[in-house]
């Protein structure tokens, strides 16, 4: 059976996968362009298991790339979600401190969210804390008005539209087995047939490792998987939350902590915690 032939291919329809292709078709929409994606649909992976915030960018070294993209992909996000009728919830997160050594860490966090230039970001006093988040109490709290929420499934579905739309094709059920150089194109073979493409973007998420390694890259990187795991509160209890709460973060882990989160679907989430994970995709 020959091959299918593309200019470019992207592995993986998550939301990098699928706004990658968006990006490179507003740009070049003459390139024939393609995703293959070995679920049936696109989000099914880490794009559809997450706490559905959009940062505002408080919590990065200035001048970072991770600074400048969250705080300028908190705006566009947010208007990419209006402007195709996606629903979004600007909800406002309040971070509090309950000790002082929370507090000196609060204040840092303030420092570098300004010099981030996190719209509105602000501390705020005991009165204002109980009316953002009446059931709170802590000694001091920083507030990130421009937070949100969203379904970043119903994202996804809109990228993979508006990637067929300008012309590209996606191929579900497509899992990569192997690949191959041949006269300066790349072979992929994969379990719906080959493909032939001049150029390849890896955006398999957590199989990305793996996807290098089929194609001949060896970065030495090796993912090693973490599960989060979420309460969800019960029905008479989500009056507690008004927004999200976060606590102040601790340096000696490499998370947010757990924290209390709205959600789209509308319930209220605990979590997540971090456990190492025994495969890849274990969700549950």
């Amino acid at each position: 059976m020959p091959s299918i032939k593309y200019d470019l291919i992207v592995i993986g329809a998550g939301i990098i996968g699928l706004s990658t292709a968006m990006k490179l078709l507003e740009r070049f929409p003459n390139t024939k362009l393609a995703i293959i994606e070995k679920n049936e649909k696109e989000g099914t992976q880490q794009s559809g298991h997450n706490s559905g915030v959009i940062h505002s960018g408080i919590y990065y070294r200035p001048g970072s790339f991770k600074a400048d993209f969250c705080v300028a992909g908190r705006s566009s996000m947010t208007q990419f979600c209006l402007e195709n009728e996606i629903p979004v919830w600007t909800c406002g997160k309040l971070i509090v401190a309950s000790d002082d050594a929370g507090v000196d860490r609060l204040n840092t966090l303030e420092k570098r969210g300004t010099a981030n230039k996190v719209e509105g970001l602000r501390m705020v006093d005991q009165d204002e804390m109980k009316e953002i988040e009446p059931h709170v109490v802590a000694k001091k709290a920083l507030y990130a008005p421009g937070t949100g929420i969203v379904d970043y499934r119903n994202v996804t579905a809109v990228y993979a539209d508006k990637v067929r739309e300008a012309g590209g094709d996606i191929h579900f059920n497509t899992a990569l087995k192997g690949s191959k150089t041949l006269k300066g194109a790349t072979i992929l073979n994969t379990t719906s047939g080959d493909f032939e493409t001049t150029n390849t973007i890896n955006c398999a998420g957590l199989h990305s490792d793996v996807v290098a390694e089929t194609m001949g890259v060896h970065t030495g990187l090796r993912i090693i998987p973490f599960r989060g795991e979420y309460y969800k509160l019960r029905k008479e209890s989500e009056y507690l939350v008004k927004g999200l709460i976060y606590p102040v973060p601790d340096p000696a882990f490499p998370f947010l902590g757990v924290h209390l989160t709205q959600t789209m679907k509308g319930w209220v989430e605990a979590g997540p915690n971090a456990v190492l994970a025994t495969k890849r995709e274990g969700y549950r």
